[in-house]
């Protein structure tokens, strides 16, 4: 026994003697000191010990299997952490200058197998938007836009390789040559050239039929895509599933780098100044009804819509259109099918 507890002892012993009256206040107080006294006292003497064993269950915990979630987290917030630096300084070099043709690599995207990913569901619809907008107003009083007269000359006829009807999903990646020029929408905003004189005439009708919407997310480069996908993962990896897992749920709800329709700048992200949430309920505002129901006659399609998830790979998204030019979108919206069966359809 050590002496400090000895001489505490003897006092309390003494203070009972003087004391009886106050016998069980004294006993109270010896027994709350012992308490918080006793384990530290074996602690600080058995020092060694108690450090050996702590080592020891530490190395024990990081090699079982149930903490291997865990080390993925570090390492995908690792991850994209670098390739938001990259993805920065990529950023910073395309924005600054004229738009130009550019050569889109598929890389290596998925790891799955077709079988695999599209059997998959997932519940966490909703997606945050990734950059600040432009409203209507904004684009369509943008002076910087301008068109060669090449680009404004439409063609009606279905051929293979028209560049308006390019599938482009998890089982048809981005070829390697495909090259087209940006066109710059307004402020940051870019996409193919090619679509934006009737996306403004889409934009000037919705404006006269007292609809206001916002543009958001149009083209995107192969890092911001990767990026997003690796944001969708952490998600799903917060939540307790593998890596593995939380691959496939997020190639359900974000598509697989390499094999986006926003990197060949055919696809945009739009929603209303009053709901500016990417998710399911923007199907039901007056604007999402306006969109899926005349965004034909200017050439675009609700790429992924409800009950054709087993079709397209990803779940309804009303926010995500994809121009395919006015006769394809005519014949694709008025029989509710989407470009993969119109393009099997048509042997394009």
């Amino acid at each position: 026994m050590s002496f400090f507890h000895e001489r505490f002892l003897h006092k309390c012993r003494r203070g009972i003697h003087k004391h009886p009256f106050c016998k069980l206040p004294i006993m109270m107080f010896y027994y709350i000191v012992m308490v918080f006294y006793m384990p530290f006292f074996l602690l600080f003497h058995n020092l060694i010990k108690v450090t050996g064993m702590v080592l020891a269950l530490l190395l024990y915990i990081l090699s079982c299997s149930f903490c291997a979630p865990f080390l993925n987290i570090a390492q995908a917030a690792f991850m994209t952490s670098v390739e938001t630096i990259e993805e920065t300084e990529v950023l910073e070099d395309e924005y600054t200058g004229e738009s130009a043709e550019n050569v889109y690599f598929a890389g290596d995207p998925a790891t799955l197998t077709d079988e695999e990913v599209d059997h998959l569901t997932v519940d966490d619809a909703s997606m945050a938007k990734e950059a600040g907008g432009y409203s209507m107003d904004e684009i369509l009083s943008n002076a910087e836009y301008s068109v060669s007269a090449t680009v404004a000359t439409q063609n009606y006829g279905f051929h293979k390789g028209d560049w308006n009807l390019i599938l482009v999903n998890k089982q048809h990646p981005i070829p390697e040559d495909y090259t087209f020029t940006l066109g710059n929408i307004t402020g940051y905003l870019k996409c193919d050239e090619r679509i934006i004189p009737d996306l403004m005439d889409m934009l000037k009708q919705a404006k006269n039929d007292g609809i206001s919407l916002e543009i958001c997310s149009p083209y995107r480069t192969h890092v911001h895509q990767v990026e997003l996908f690796q944001k969708k993962i952490n998600r799903f990896m917060n939540k307790g599933y593998s890596y593995l897992e939380a691959y496939r749920l997020s190639s359900q709800a974000v598509t697989v780098p390499g094999s986006s329709e926003h990197e060949i700048g055919l696809a945009l992200d739009i929603y209303a100044p009053d709901y500016k949430q990417l998710n399911a309920g923007f199907g039901d505002t007056e604007e999402g009804k306006w969109l899926a129901e005349h965004c034909a006659e200017y050439g675009f399609i609700l790429r992924y819509p409800l009950g054709k998830e087993e079709i397209t790979g990803i779940e309804f998204e009303p926010w995500h259109f994809r121009y395919v030019g006015k006769a394809a979108a005519k014949i694709i919206t008025e029989n509710e099918i989407t470009l993969e069966e119109f393009v099997l359809i048509y042997d394009l």
